[in-house]
């Protein structure tokens, strides 16, 4: 639902670190191949990725390339070592950027709600709210003014499941706030990160190999894909020589 390249100002400083070389990526996610097995009486479940059609044979996802730890790190054998990439930082990337492009360049479907929620802050956040009524249509919520304090939530973004509206409209304030003095954004960038920060820590974990190909593909079309808005490190890249002085001590 959400499509990428819109232009971004943010750039948030590097840690005295180079810039991450994306050159290699390139040849990793293009050799994420499928190997065809012959259909027998037990097949093994079959696993697709997205872009791929479905044929009378499984495919089988090579699982060597990548290794899921906890939920919170992928592991991958790429650019002649190994790359540590942290989920969560990297989810916020993504987002963050897709949200901008829905601010700069093609709003967020809203999808209608036949019973709207009712979110009620206090003074001081429902000033802010209204404030950022524009930008939060673009994201994909539709929100009306009932009184000082109370808002109607008259539409969400389109395809999201179900949530909390209450809490995610609340915690979205509460970053803007917070935003406001942390770092030096412009309205669209603080309600992007704002937004990205509230949704990144809510989503599902990534189960399937198909998931965690098409999530790799999407961090590394980033404008930046080394570090997250919010300052914080995304990629770390062991090469085989620092890998062997673990072991030579």
């Amino acid at each position: 639902t959400y499509q990428g390249g819109g232009s971004t100002t943010y750039k948030p400083q590097m840690s005295g670190n180079a810039a991450f070389d994306t050159s290699g990526w390139s040849d990793f996610l293009s050799s994420l191949k499928t190997e065809t097995v012959q259909q027998e009486e037990t097949a093994a479940p079959t696993l697709y990725f997205s872009s791929e059609e479905k044929t009378e044979t499984n495919q089988v996802q090579e699982l060597s390339k990548f290794l899921d730890v906890n939920h919170k790190y992928i592991l991958l054998n790429a650019q002649g070592g190994l790359s540590v990439i942290h989920i969560k930082h990297a989810r916020e990337r993504i987002l963050y950027e897709q949200y901008l492009e829905a601010l700069e360049n093609a709003p967020i479907v809203v999808q209608q709600s036949l019973f709207p929620e009712t979110v009620s802050l206090t003074p001081a956040k429902a000033d802010l709210l209204r404030e950022l009524k524009p930008e939060l249509m673009k994201l994909g919520y539709e929100i009306e003014s009932i009184d000082a304090t109370n808002f109607a939530v008259n539409g969400t973004p389109y395809g999201e499941e179900l949530e909390n509206v209450q809490d995610a409209i609340e915690r979205f304030v509460d970053s803007y706030q917070s935003n406001s003095f942390l770092h030096r954004l412009d309205k669209e960038q603080n309600a992007a990160l704002s937004m990205a920060r509230q949704k990144c820590g809510t989503m599902k974990p990534l189960r399937e190999v198909c998931e965690v190909a098409d999530f790799l593909k999407q961090l590394f079309q980033c404008k930046v894909c080394d570090t997250s808005p919010s300052g914080q490190r995304i990629v770390c890249h062991l090469d085989e020589g620092a890998i062997d002085r673990w072991f030579d001590k």
